[in-house]
């Protein structure tokens, strides 16, 4: 039987070859609609942030407005809608 945490990385691992999003790691820097944060995880195909000063996550569309930085804080890809 797998354990959750096997579960959740393989849903994660869909999510991102469903939405073309091979870079993504747990934990990169996103800015989505002008808003720091961290992904956390999935829903569906969608992204789990954690926006900076903020406790809960929140559910974002993959491509709506989107940056995507390397640990080096550099912007490695950009959707704007």
């Amino acid at each position: 039987m797998e354990s959750i945490a096997e579960m959740n990385r393989q849903s994660f691992e869909n999510m991102k070859k469903a939405r073309g999003l091979d870079f993504l790691k747990m934990q990169m820097t996103v800015e989505v609609n002008g808003k720091r944060g961290r992904v956390v995880g999935n829903h569906g195909h969608n992204l789990l942030v954690r926006y900076e000063k903020y406790k809960a996550s929140y559910n974002c569309h993959p491509h709506w407005k989107t940056k995507y930085y390397n640990s080096e804080g550099e912007l490695i890809k950009e959707y704007f809608d």
